[in-house]
């Protein structure tokens, strides 16, 4: 799943580079023209043409920052993937204990409360219930991993993983947003190129 998304990503930054690559070839060559118009046999300016050089140029630009930052974005999420694997491991063990905790207190009605601490979110409730299991039944696992495990995995991660979330989303939509100006831009090429003369 991972790869994958690291593929996808990285076809889209390439694709990108390719695009400003394409955009700064046309500025080239719309330099050229416009300040060679006799040679070219065309009538496009540089007035005419200063306005489309700067939009490509613009674009460009706007291309290549976008890919710097999905190649960002890209490491971010290699490290985040990182990072989420070691902090479910210790929300796994979370569940666990929380398993064994809830068969030992169902007898003794505290598995509402429990299941309140666990739902609800709160650290301090369900602190004292493993605190009650670990003093009562004498338990093997480690209270500070699996206490920092419910910190970082309830309180961070989950807000992590949707902060991520929207800030790949806004790349996603930014690089769509300018394909489809890109896109524009290559129309108003093709127009403009109908324009020129036979010794294009």
């Amino acid at each position: 799943m991972a790869c994958a998304s690291f593929a996808a990503q990285q076809d889209t930054i390439d694709l990108l580079d390719t695009e400003a690559e394409k955009l700064m070839n046309f500025v080239t060559f719309f330099n050229t023209i416009t300040k060679e118009p006799n040679k070219f046999d065309t009538n496009l300016t540089i007035e005419r043409g200063a306005p489309v050089i700067c939009h490509m140029t613009e674009c460009a630009s706007r291309l290549k920052s976008f890919a710097n930052r999905y190649s960002q974005i890209q490491n971010k999420y290699e490290t985040y993937m990182e990072v989420e694997s070691v902090l479910w491991e210790g929300l796994r063990c979370l569940k666990r204990e929380r398993r064994n905790l809830m068969k030992y207190l169902r007898s003794q009605r505290y598995a509402d409360l429990l299941e309140d601490a666990w739902l609800t979110g709160d650290p301090d409730m369900f602190m004292d219930m493993l605190w009650y299991r670990h003093s009562l039944l004498g338990a093997s696992f480690s209270y500070e991993r699996v206490i920092s495990a419910y910190h970082m995995g309830v309180a961070n991660v989950i807000r992590g993983k949707y902060g991520f979330a929207r800030e790949l989303w806004a790349i996603e939509h930014d690089s769509k947003v300018l394909m489809e100006e890109m896109n524009n831009i290559q129309m108003v090429f093709m127009s403009t190129m109908s324009i020129l003369g036979p010794g294009r």
